[in-house]
């Protein structure tokens, strides 16, 4: 059980470079859940909450979903794996997938382009 829904805990979302910044948008903790149902299984979270110093050091940017807590990536190992992740979000209603080299990113940022998904090698 996690501090924030029935699967997810709040240090999973923590920023990595250790500055505490975890507070993740709910909206986002909602579609993750139903992507547990899709799946199966709890996907891992590879990165959450950014501040911007660490969004800028990640090659990220001073405004983008991760700095405003409404972004997570998900590691994939290969292209079944991939396929089952952006499968499962698109089912979940995610509207912004991100299909980058090592994991996909989704998030629920309203503020950006909505129904996209996009390619990032």
């Amino acid at each position: 059980m996690g501090d924030l829904s029935e699967h997810f805990d709040r240090k999973t979302f923590e920023c990595q470079d250790g500055c505490g910044k975890n507070n993740i948008d709910s909206k986002l903790i909602e579609k993750l859940e139903r992507m547990v149902s899709v799946l199966g299984r709890v996907p891992r979270i590879s990165s959450g909450c950014r501040c911007v110093l660490h969004s800028v050091a990640v090659g990220g940017g001073t405004d983008d979903a991760h700095v405003h807590n409404k972004a997570v990536d998900i590691p994939v190992a290969n292209s079944l794996e991939r396929y089952a992740v952006v499968s499962a979000a698109v089912v979940a209603g995610f509207v912004r997938i991100g299909d980058e080299d090592t994991h996909v990113h989704v998030d629920v940022d309203s503020s950006k382009v909505q129904n996209v998904m996009w390619r990032k090698p």
